[in-house]
């Protein structure tokens, strides 16, 4: 859930990224000159779900190399500042020993998507079928949620 904005449904953009096979969405991201937060994102949900700790230090490494760093040809803007330097302290702060700081590292990677998934949906909230998109995974997260209470009252017998 965004935690900036009542309305806003950025906290959408994750489900979103992981079902644009057509990349469809991507190109939404290309047309505003945003795909870099695109790629960002695709990327960081994919080290998320890593679990061998020798691969989340490679891949951490490769998500700082290839967005974080200033320097970098594909270089993300943030919106917080704040958040995105609380990120860059705790990796330099353990770049010698990234898999045991995995768990704090994961936890301020998490708020660094947040920020990022709210910058992306500001870019691209005036475009319709952007906003379609992200209603779409609303609305089927709504049914899949009424089917799993409805399948879990199945047991259930009023007398």
């Amino acid at each position: 859930m965004c935690t900036k904005s009542l309305n806003c449904i950025c906290h959408h953009l994750e489900i979103a990224i992981k079902q644009d096979v057509t990349k469809e969405l991507k190109a939404m991201f290309d047309t505003c000159y945003v795909d870099e937060l695109y790629n960002f994102l695709t990327d960081a949900y994919q080290l998320l779900q890593i679990k061998a700790n020798h691969k989340f230090a490679t891949s951490i490494n490769k998500l700082v190399k290839d967005y974080l760093l200033e320097k970098s040809p594909k270089s993300i803007n943030v919106e917080s500042e704040r958040i995105k330097k609380g990120f860059m302290d705790l990796y330099d702060e353990n770049i010698d020993d990234l898999e045991s700081a995995k768990l704090l590292l994961t936890e301020k990677l998490i708020l660094l998507i947040q920020d990022v998934q709210h910058l992306a949906y500001q870019n691209l909230a005036h475009i319709d079928s952007f906003r379609d998109c992200l209603e779409k995974v609303d609305k089927s997260n709504t049914i899949a949620g009424e089917d799993k209470k409805a399948h879990n009252r199945r047991g259930c017998n009023i007398l």
